[in-house]
């Protein structure tokens, strides 16, 4: 009964920890897609590897989409990086992430069409 009761509490703990991010940071718990593209074509923007050891590398696809600035957030909603950015070069964007510990972290990219945002894991 006791393991029941925890796992409870944890699942619960979890629930709250995912809608405060959202709710506050706009953050969106995306662990069973992967992928939140909000209206934006299914490929314009490409985010890899995922999980990551080191290095993230951001592509945009589209010719009219270009990315402003990169955001990543911890779990719990802190912001750990900002970066603003010109990505009309064809040249991914690289984020090095080999200072961070494993776990899941939230990519916010902000373009001149509409939010990206990504659930990214860390190895």
């Amino acid at each position: 009964m006791q393991t029941v009761k925890s796992a409870f509490l944890t699942i619960l703990l979890l629930c709250c920890i995912s809608s405060f991010a959202q709710r506050q940071y706009g953050v969106e718990d995306t662990s069973y897609k992967r992928r939140a593209s909000y209206g934006l074509a299914k490929d314009a923007i490409k985010v890899f590897p995922n999980p990551v050891v080191n290095d993230l590398y951001i592509t945009v696809k589209a010719d009219s989409l270009s990315i402003k600035a990169v955001f990543l957030y911890d779990k719990d909603g802190n912001r750990l990086t900002e970066q603003r950015i010109n990505s009309t070069l064809s040249a991914p964007i690289k984020l090095n992430m080999s200072g961070y510990q494993p776990g899941i972290y939230y990519l916010v990219l902000e373009t001149n069409k509409q939010p990206f945002r990504m659930q990214v894991i860390k190895n």
